[in-house]
């Protein structure tokens, strides 16, 4: 049962994060030719939420609230324009 618990988190994970993707590949059809990239930036946030819990213990549940958060509000960030793009980032960010 624990397998397939695992096993149904990590689908579910993965479908996800390519829902943001599709959404980043959608908003980077709006992107104006020359407008400076510093995406790659936004996706540190989950670099660091991957990495705390190796790092100590203890951050697993703190971890799991700012992911949470952070998946919660790029929903909310979708649905501007302009903070779109960060939102799509932050999602991916929250599912790591």
């Amino acid at each position: 049962v624990e397998i397939l618990a695992g096993s149904a988190v990590a689908v579910s994970a993965i479908n996800i994060v390519g829902g943001f993707i599709v959404s980043q590949r959608m908003l980077d059809l709006f992107k104006k030719p020359g407008q400076p990239e510093h995406s790659h930036l936004l996706l540190a946030p989950g670099a660091l939420l991957v990495a705390a819990p190796f790092y100590d213990a203890s951050l697993v549940p703190a971890t799991g609230v700012i992911s949470s958060l952070l998946c919660i509000g790029s929903i909310g960030s979708l649905a501007n324009m302009k903070t779109a793009f960060g939102g799509a980032y932050m999602g991916m960010s929250g599912v790591a």
